[in-house]
């Protein structure tokens, strides 16, 4: 039998991908069981307490995105861009302008959250340090870079 420490870097990361596929629908099974023991069936509880906060997240990277990700010619992000980042399509027939301004009210809402939080001044430092680590981020190597995101998603050094 093959011993973690005896795997390549990528041979450990895809086995705690599966281990964490597991565990996430052995997670959603669990909910589903609970949902249906206390409501009387299932999809009863989906996404109630998770809904907003996971709302709230896409909004503050949609922000992030918009402030922080620039173009090759120093642009921001287009609205569209961001949608496709963040997973958002238009509905079905839906005017390019029309999806840039919802994907426009994801990000104004994004930022009204974290200034919210932070106060006017707290978000501008926010927005600073986001930036200083990006750039940090940048000047890696991949294999700096895949180390870091090891070591952030698994706890595991490599």
């Amino acid at each position: 039998m093959l011993q973690l420490d005896d795997m390549s870097v990528k041979e450990r990361i895809a086995l705690l991908e599966r281990t964490i596929g597991y565990i996430n629908d052995y997670l959603k099974a669990l909910r589903r069981l609970t949902a249906f023991l206390q409501y009387g069936k299932t999809g009863a509880y989906d996404g109630l307490p998770t809904k907003q906060v996971t709302q709230a997240a896409k909004r503050v990277r949609a922000a992030e995105f918009r402030e922080l990700v620039r173009t090759e010619r120093g642009d921001p992000l287009s609205y569209a861009k961001i949608g496709k980042l963040l997973g958002e399509k238009p509905t079905p027939g839906q005017a390019p302008r029309s999806y840039e301004g919802r994907i426009k009210r994801i990000v104004d809402a994004g930022k009204d959250i974290l200034k919210q939080a932070l106060g006017e001044q707290g978000y501008r430092t926010y927005m600073e340090e986001k930036q200083a680590e990006l750039e940090h981020w940048q000047t890696l190597s991949k294999d700096e870079q895949s180390a870091i995101h090891m070591e952030e998603t698994f706890g595991l050094a490599p």
